[in-house]
């Protein structure tokens, strides 16, 4: 639950889709700093059970195939955020 938590909402906030806008999250690109550090806490919370930090703090190893579908699970969830997005600008939204 943590990795998803965490994951969700890097990639919200990096990718743009927590602002509104009618342009696409893919042509609208985070600033250089936002998208490293987003990479980094990513990275860093993927390995933080497997370091002595994260077993002092009472993390478990998380199989490799949970992470593999949760980014799955993340990566499904953007693309329909943005197909959402793309639905209603283009049939429901007010001119």
């Amino acid at each position: 639950m943590f990795y998803n938590r965490l994951v969700t909402c890097i990639n919200f906030e990096s990718s743009g889709l927590g602002k509104i806008s009618k342009s696409s999250a893919l042509t609208s690109r985070p600033h250089p700093l936002l998208a490293a550090s987003s990479i980094a806490v990513v990275v860093l919370a993927a390995l933080l059970p497997f370091i002595p930090v994260g077993t002092y703090f009472g993390f478990v190893r998380v199989p490799a195939q949970l992470l593999f579908i949760l980014g799955g699970m993340v990566v499904a969830y953007l693309l329909l955020m943005q197909w959402v997005k793309r639905f209603f600008y283009l049939r429901l939204a007010p001119s």
